[in-house]
């Protein structure tokens, strides 16, 4: 970003990023429910092929009719607390960003974003900024 940009394009280049890390966290999220849904279906069809042969000549196996599907979670990882080093500032806020599209359904709202973000700013400068 140039220096002398004025806010207006400040806020426009900041909207256009933003809007790209979404459109990257959608992307991420569905790979990673893809790749859920294949181990599933992979775990699935390796339990079946586990089940013990049956013993008569004329074995006929019927598909089961009540199946349930289970929908797997990502067992996810909270991000690693934060102390405002400008070197380490986009990875937390890359893992913050990834770990709440990943798990919307735990953020009712934006200040609870928020507020969960800052829970990982404990340590020198980043505490006086949540202080």
């Amino acid at each position: 970003m140039e220096a002398n940009m004025e806010s207006s394009d400040h806020m426009e280049y900041l909207e256009e990023k933003v809007a790209q890390m979404l459109m990257q966290h959608e992307f991420l999220n569905n790979t990673f429910m893809s790749i859920a849904d294949k181990l599933d279906h992979l775990m699935q069809a390796q339990t079946q092929n586990q089940k013990p042969m049956s013993t008569t000549s004329e074995s006929h196996e019927t598909p089961p009719t009540n199946k349930t599907t289970t929908k797997r979670h990502i067992k996810l990882l909270p991000p690693s607390d934060f102390n405002r080093d400008h070197a380490k500032g986009r990875t937390f806020l890359n893992s913050c960003e990834l770990y709440i599209c990943l798990a919307q359904h735990q953020f009712a709202s934006e200040s609870d974003k928020v507020s969960w973000v800052l829970t990982y700013m404990k340590s020198r400068w980043a505490s006086l900024f949540v202080n």
